[in-house]
């Protein structure tokens, strides 16, 4: 008869994809937890993995074998934890981008009633940390496959060409400090194919003029790899971006404060210069036919799905950003 423990250690090596990752979240040695997957596969009479470069592959008895068990063992390993964890003392882990953190979340998790800690970062590393249960719940701006993870999606942040107010305007372009500003994630009025207010009501613009003119722009850059301009750039001129930045910034909320005082132009997303653009300390300086756009998501352990607290977490986030779209 097959051992729990042995159910336990295939379902870590299952989420995790190999046995050196399985072997630090259950904190058992390698070896002893090969000897564990070894007995099950005696058990069972036939391999649960392919074998492959620093990777396990499950085979279809594996993945059968996971939606079967996985769900009880879950519970059970609640259970476990409730024995010795109360939920007044609980503390939520959450990772996410800096920008995002500071300028949406913060604001609503502050009721929720558990201690907070924060880590920022990266999304693949934030993931992986995911992974190892060193974090509950990541905010992830990249959707990356992986076993044991569940993504639900939190919302789409368009790019933004963001200049100054006083920045100088392109060549036929249509003044945009004059538009009625609004928010171009909810406001039908930006859509470009319906809005009285978008660029292409303007007069005529020739997008050869307007890429010449932008390329001569100081621009204020993410890093060398020009990850959001690129993307920007590749729906705007159905090319790859050649400029070359005078600044790179690593940090979008610091980005904004040079586009501010009239450094240079950036594109940020549009969550992050909502209020500035409504004000009209910035401007957009230009719109093209489709906007540059990427979603965020909400992650976390697919074992977590019957948690009490992290459901009322990812619920908290979500119902916020959804009651921000019906304003």
């Amino acid at each position: 008869m097959a051992d729990f423990e042995w159910f336990r250690s295939f379902i870590a090596i299952y989420r995790q994809g190999s046995i050196s990752s399985a072997a630090v979240l259950r904190h058992m040695t390698q070896p002893a937890l090969s000897q564990h997957l070894a007995s099950l596969e005696a058990e069972i009479g036939e391999p649960l993995f392919h074998r492959a470069p620093r990777q396990l592959i499950p085979t279809e008895r594996a993945h059968s074998l996971y939606a079967q068990i996985a769900p009880a063992i879950d519970r059970l390993e609640h259970v476990s934890t409730g024995f010795h964890t109360r939920m007044s003392s609980s503390v939520l882990r959450i990772g996410g981008p800096a920008e995002y953190i500071y300028e949406r979340l913060l604001e609503k998790i502050t009721a929720l009633p558990y201690r907070i800690s924060i880590r920022l970062g990266d999304p693949q590393s934030l993931l992986q940390d995911l992974k190892n249960h060193e974090l509950d719940l990541v905010i992830a701006t990249q959707h990356i496959a992986s076993q044991g993870l569940v993504y639900k999606e939190l919302l789409e942040e368009r790019f933004i060409l963001t200049a100054s107010a006083e920045e100088e305007m392109l060549p036929a372009a249509e003044p945009t400090a004059k538009r009625r500003v609004a928010d171009p994630a909810t406001d039908p009025a930006t859509d470009p194919a319906t809005s009285p207010f978008s660029s292409q009501a303007g007069p005529e613009q020739d997008p050869a003029l307007i890429k010449r003119s932008l390329e001569q722009r100081n621009w204020i850059a993410y890093s060398y790899e020009l990850p959001i301009i690129r993307r920007f750039w590749q729906e705007a001129f159905g090319e790859r971006a050649m400029i070359q930045p005078k600044w790179i910034v690593p940090d979008l909320r610091a980005i904004k404060k040079l586009v501010l005082r009239g450094v240079g132009i950036s594109v940020l997303p549009d969550y992050l210069i909502r209020e500035e653009l409504t004000r009209g300390e910035l401007q957009e300086l230009w719109r093209p036919s489709r906007y540059a756009a990427n979603r965020l998501w909400i992650v976390y352990r697919s074992s977590e799905q019957e948690n009490p607290m992290l459901i009322k977490a990812v619920c908290a986030i979500r119902d916020f950003e959804y009651a921000e779209l019906d304003d």
